[in-house]
């Protein structure tokens, strides 16, 4: 019996090292492969503004680098609600460069409204719509996050809608 008594001390620091070299291991291969981060949170983001977010959930989108001075985010809106619901206006901020991007017509007498309704979708492009006013140039290959917040009219209403997670997007060349 006396034999025994360091039995499963070393035991136990036999275990922590194996877990301690297979958790090595893996900070070893995430290093190795840097874009397997980027594009799980990419995922991730994608998985909520798809299913999660609400009222407005985005189906599609893309940043695209054209030169230097242009760069151009498009995205498809989705009322994923069961009423009627108006997209106001609103913002899109870049982490760490502040607002870059105004949704809605801030210079014109009339204001911006689109309307929505239930499961209806909307194509938002920087070059084509005139409501969206964008100034930011990306680096392709980059991944940014990019914070909407979209203000909207359900009934007599006034609400806003600011994602719980980013929308992070790589820039792509065109």
């Amino acid at each position: 019996m006396r034999l025994l008594r360091g039995q499963g001390a070393t035991e136990y620091l036999s275990i922590f090292a194996v877990v301690l070299l297979i958790a090595l291991t893996a900070m070893v291969l995430m290093a190795f492969f840097p874009g397997l981060a980027g594009d799980a949170k990419t995922n991730q983001s994608s998985i909520y503004w798809r299913g999660v977010a609400s009222p407005f959930g985005i189906s599609e989108a893309m940043l695209k680098y054209y030169d230097a001075e242009k760069s151009r985010f498009y995205f498809v809106m989705q009322n994923k609600g069961t009423d009627g619901i108006s997209l106001t206006g609103g913002t899109v901020a870049v982490a760490g460069n502040g607002t870059l991007g105004t949704i809605g017509d801030e210079t014109k007498s009339t204001s911006f409204n689109s309307f929505f309704s239930p499961g209806q979708e909307h194509r938002q492009t920087t070059d084509v719509n005139a409501y969206f006013i964008w100034d930011f140039v990306c680096t392709p290959g980059q991944s940014y996050e990019l914070t909407l917040s979209l203000n909207y009219t359900k009934g007599s209403s006034w609400l806003t809608q600011v994602g719980a997670r980013p929308l992070t997007l790589k820039c792509y060349s065109a």
